[in-house]
């Protein structure tokens, strides 16, 4: 205890001579010296970061406030010592950004990133005392404006256009049917990924920090195997995603070549290219949020999705639910098999599907029954009904039937074999005089003009009326 109570006195009086000698005020007065660029660049090359680390992490998303700073803040505050700059300074900075085409949220996002650097010159970095911008000088976030997302159509023409690159069409289909961000894909190693049991782990910093380990899809395994044979890098501690050359795909400005890429491929929705007051146009992330407007449109669940995406709360995906209902009801269905999507990496007859469901039977995970084909179901009438009218009473009664289909209601229009009224009019006038509404019928037989009665069948999918002889 002596020993360790000793040991504290000696750092003690080693930092009070350290402050005597001025050492703490001349490395003050050094850094109170930089101009505000000088003092972000330092943050965004993560040199804050080594230096206290204790405090800071590297930045994940420093490229995005390497562009913002300077493309918008360094002409106007980066001359700017820091011990110099007041509110004013900021005033006069967003006033520059009010003639600008941005909205309000690109607008806020901006000012984030001033306050942000100022306030790390107030603590760790102790270049000043107080941050001159308060919370309240935020601009307002605006209205959330709606997100877009590939269609399975839009995403089998992407990655069949072999104009685009042979990397990129890979990343693309990647993030439409894994749902990781695109930091996490551009960041992946073959080593952290086990495509014989088909499985990936996530250890790059991202949003939550959290480690993952989570399954992939099989026609993923597939067409990474095949990529591997083909690239430049396949090392274990090689990057995945990488040109041609071995350089690795840069993320930065990725909505613009995702764009490009697909004009290239002769996509041509509106709504993918132009933005407007309520609506973004595509970005990369969006890739993500196919993956995940799809896979609820196709019946998986909230903890399945949150698996694969990282998502930590349902509020995180609710705001995909109404996208996903509208792919639910026009019937999208899932994405193609990436193993044969992409012309280049596709297996000896293996081909894309070419009908919006893929190989795996049309959803994701490469499980289950196929939305389309299950709607057509639902849409039928019961079996039971259909072989009742069909077979037994028809064939006992000597019936010649007429079938009408209007949307999806089914309606049996049949009459006594030798009856002279149409049969057609004959079972209106009966459904009419016992009150049924012609469009929610779905099996229909008349026995006889003008003396048919009905009778409702319930079955555990379907309610039907039956028109059967009077007894």
């Amino acid at each position: 205890v002596a020993t360790e109570q000793g040991e504290r006195l000696a750092a003690f009086v080693k930092l009070a001579k350290g402050y005597a000698a001025g050492e703490e005020i001349k490395s003050s007065a050094k850094r109170g010296g930089l101009t505000f660029q000088e003092f972000a660049e330092r943050w965004t090359k993560g040199d804050l970061a080594k230096e206290f680390p204790a405090h800071l992490k590297e930045k994940r998303t420093a490229s995005d406030d390497k562009y913002r700073l300077k493309k918008w803040v360094y002409p106007v505050l980066g001359p700017v010592p820091l011990v110099s700059f007041t509110l004013d300074h900021y005033d006069g900075m967003m006033r520059s950004l009010q003639t600008a085409d941005l909205s309000a949220a690109s607008r806020r996002q901006i000012a984030q990133v001033i306050r942000r650097v100022l306030r790390l010159a107030t603590y760790p970095a102790r270049i000043i005392e107080v941050n001159p911008i308060p919370s309240g000088a935020l601009p307002q976030k605006g209205v959330e404006k709606a997100r877009s997302y590939l269609y399975p159509s839009e995403d089998r023409a992407l990655l069949a256009c072999k104009a685009v690159p042979l990397a990129h069409r890979l990343l693309y289909g990647f993030l439409t049917r894994e749902g990781m961000r695109t930091s996490e894909a551009t960041a992946l190693r073959w080593e952290l990924l086990d495509l014989e049991r088909g499985t990936v782990s996530v250890e790059t910093q991202n949003k939550t920090d959290d480690y993952r380990m989570r399954p992939i899809d099989r026609h993923v395994a597939e067409a990474l195997l095949a990529w591997r044979s083909q690239s430049p890098k396949r090392k274990p501690a090689d990057l995945v995603f990488v040109d041609p050359k071995g350089h690795p795909l840069d993320a930065d400005r990725l909505a613009e070549r995702l764009r490009d890429h697909l004009k290239l491929a002769e996509v041509s929705r509106r709504e993918l290219f132009a933005a407007s007051a309520t609506r973004l146009r595509l970005r990369a992330h969006d890739l993500r949020a196919t993956f995940v407007t799809l896979a609820l449109a196709n019946g998986r669940s909230e903890t399945w999705v949150s698996d694969r995406t990282g998502h930590h709360s349902s509020g995180q995906i609710a705001g995909y639910r109404r996208a996903a209902r509208t792919a639910k009801e026009l019937q999208l269905g899932w994405l193609d098999p990436l193993d044969g999507a992409i012309p280049e990496l596709a297996r000896k007859g293996s081909t894309a599907s070419g009908t919006g469901s893929s190989g795996s039977r049309g959803v994701p995970g490469g499980r289950g029954r196929n939305p389309n084909r299950a709607a057509k179901r639902r849409l039928a009438p019961s079996r039971s009904v259909r072989n009742e009218f069909r077979f037994r009473r028809r064939k006992a009664w000597g019936f010649k039937s007429l079938l009408v289909h209007s949307g999806s209601d089914f309606v049996v229009l049949a009459s006594l074999r030798g009856a002279t009224s149409d049969p057609r009019e004959t079972a209106l006038g009966a459904m009419r005089g016992n009150s049924i509404d012609v469009r929610r019928e779905h099996d229909v037989a008349c026995s006889d003009a003008g003396a048919c009665r009905a009778s409702r069948l319930t079955d555990r999918r379907t309610s039907s009326y039956r028109f059967s002889r009077p007894r």
